[in-house]
């Protein structure tokens, strides 16, 4: 392919070389008939239409290659958007995590503290139960074996 386009190049170069020289011969009044100007216009035309194409098709092979780059460039950029955003979405998921297990370990410790005091609440709760029935019992004893100290009080409430 690349051999093709060289052939061509030379081709188009020798054409407008045979042009140039004719305009030289005609320029220096060899011949004067206007067909010999248009032919030699015109091998110069064609000269120039076979060098353009053969650079415009390097630029086309150039310009294939950057869109194929251009495209590959752009498919990773969407891969790496792709994994950016997924990224995101994990951290926030794992962030939600965090907090879930933050919130279930402050219900384990209070639920470790309760458990914890339970044994002191119970001997506490047994402790005041006790007190008060003593106390309701020392309470009757004192009323069965000492009378006059409650009938005094009885008596403040009465007036004579």
């Amino acid at each position: 392919m690349r051999t093709n386009g060289s052939i061509w190049g030379l081709v188009g170069g020798f054409l407008i070389c045979l042009g140039l020289g004719g305009m030289r011969f005609w320029s220096s009044g060899g011949s004067d008939q206007g067909i010999f100007i248009s032919v030699t216009l015109a091998l110069i035309e064609l000269g120039l239409v076979i060098l353009l194409g053969r650079k415009a098709s390097g630029y086309k092979n150039r310009l294939i290659y950057f869109l194929r780059c251009r495209e590959e460039n752009d498919r990773q950029d969407a891969l790496v958007e792709a994994a950016r955003t997924s990224a995101e979405r994990s951290e926030k998921d794992l962030e939600d995590i965090r907090n879930q297990i933050a919130v279930i370990r402050e219900h384990v410790k209070d639920r470790v503290s309760r458990l914890g005091q339970i044994e002191h609440l119970r001997e506490l709760a047994v402790k005041t139960v006790l007190d008060g029935y003593y106390a309701g019992i020392d309470e009757q004893e004192g009323r069965f074996h000492t009378p006059w100290k409650y009938a005094d009080n009885d008596d403040e409430g009465e007036e004579d």
